[in-house]
């Protein structure tokens, strides 16, 4: 077991990162800015998690596309690609001088964490 921890401490180090850094995406941030982000839409809750479930099923079935993009192309094109989409996807969230699209935000923002 040692043996393997050692051999594989890179790919386990960069497995721990990403699985961190994926929660960031999804989990933390809907369930820190949830009830924030309700109020500031004007959603119920079952519109909000209408909206969740959507583009949350959305992003799973983008899977099947990003996994054939990540067999073909480099892991480092794949990865800045992931993040320009993060970043098109948090510039479409609501601030208080700009409508938001959040639909679209939320979309970017999971495939890019998933990816």
């Amino acid at each position: 077991m040692l043996l393997f921890l050692r051999e594989n401490i890179r790919w386990l180090g960069a497995g721990f990162a990403m699985l961190f850094a994926s929660s960031f995406g999804q989990t933390f941030f809907i369930s820190l800015s949830g009830g924030e982000i309700r109020r500031e839409l004007d959603l119920s809750d079952g519109q909000f998690g209408l909206v969740y479930m959507a583009v949350t099923l959305a992003s799973a079935f983008s899977l099947v596309w990003l996994g054939k993009l990540l067999d073909a192309k480099a892991v480092r094109s794949v990865v800045a690609m992931a993040v320009l989409a993060l970043a098109a996807g948090q510039s479409g969230l609501p601030t208080p001088h700009r409508s938001p699209r959040w639909s679209q935000a939320c979309f970017c923002c999971a495939c890019s964490v998933r990816a």
